[in-house]
């Protein structure tokens, strides 16, 4: 991205959600602005997840990216297991097709029978410079 801006090419990247972290931007710096990706809904901004945005903040953390699908993931898993009444791989993988949805900070997830996840969907997102002259990406 950078070496073609220095270029003087002018490009439209579209991404999907392997660039969605500002280490593109430390990266690329003023190239990535017009960068467009793909990434699911972010948590973080949901108010119903305010309580654990705040308890990953106290722990000098900032969820963001992926954090909250992992989180989503234990969840799912432990109430899958719940259902199941076992922690053996097998039953809690049956679980996770044939029972839920499960609720999640992601929101209520339940699974196909190839255990892929029904929720949640992809939005777009466009990396724009911000006041203080950072670069993120800020859903559209």
């Amino acid at each position: 991205m950078r070496e073609l801006a220095d270029d003087g090419l002018k490009v439209q990247f579209v991404s999907g959600d392997g660039i969605m972290t500002n280490r593109l931007a430390s990266i690329a710096g003023g190239a990535a602005a017009g960068t467009l990706n793909t990434f699911a809904p972010q948590p973080v901004n949901n108010t119903a997840n305010k309580h654990l945005v705040e308890k990953f903040r106290a722990a000098g953390i900032e969820p963001v990216e992926y954090a909250f699908n992992a989180y989503a993931a234990v969840q799912s898993i432990a109430a899958a297991a719940t259902e199941a009444k076992s922690t053996d791989p097998k039953q809690v993988a049956k679980a996770m097709k044939e029972k839920g949805p499960f609720k999640t900070v992601l929101g209520d997830i339940s699974y196909d029978k190839k255990g892929d996840p029904t929720l949640p969907g992809y939005v777009m997102y466009k990396w724009e410079k911000a006041a203080d002259g950072s670069y993120s990406y800020v859903q559209q």
